[in-house]
């Protein structure tokens, strides 16, 4: 059986309904497996792989369900593939921050295009509470911020010459104001 997605949405609202498992030891082994898979190759399981990392030491049956779940969706995806083409030296970054839907993580992110393929991204919780969805967001956009100043310099270093200004996607209007 395939997957066409790598977690259930409601993977985090239906835990209480579970029991744990008698011995964590190949979870745990599963999970550091798709975390290397995520790092290097695949960006696109790695939030459901950290939502699954932070389970590790007491996991859930509900928790091993969905680490086989991402590998039937990484069996159904094998033709994915990271491409970095050769589209200019144009740059362009999409930030998103989930402030509502777990209050418990309240993650967000962002994504680095350079010639039209990706070449950063990161997905992690807001290191602050945000009392609003545009502070959440404008946290994301500044984290953001901070790591392209990092990137831009890199690519000076390295003699790389981009088109700027450097387009920054970001869905939030209030944000964006």
């Amino acid at each position: 059986m395939s997957s066409k997605i790598p977690l259930d949405p409601g993977h985090l609202q239906q835990k209480e309904e579970y029991e744990r498992l008698p011995n964590n030891h190949q979870y745990s082994s599963v999970v550091r497996g798709l975390l290397y898979v995520a790092v290097n190759t695949r960006p696109d399981i790695a939030v459901s792989v950290s939502i699954l990392g932070r389970s590790v030491s007491c996991p859930l049956q509900a928790d091993w369900t969905e680490a086989k779940r991402i590998l039937r969706y990484l069996k159904f995806t094998n033709d994915h593939e990271l491409v970095l083409a050769s589209g200019g030296a144009v740059m362009e970054v999409y930030v998103d921050a989930d402030w509502a839907s777990d209050v418990k993580t309240r993650n967000s992110g962002f994504l680095v295009m350079f010639g039209g393929g990706p070449i950063h991204w990161e997905s992690r919780k807001q290191t602050c509470v945000a009392l609003s969805s545009p502070e959440a967001e404008f946290v994301a956009l500044a984290e953001c911020c901070k790591k392209l100043q990092w990137i831009d310099r890199l690519l000076q270093d390295f003699s790389v010459v981009m088109t700027k200004p450097i387009q920054v996607h970001e869905d939030n209007q209030s944000c964006i104001k």
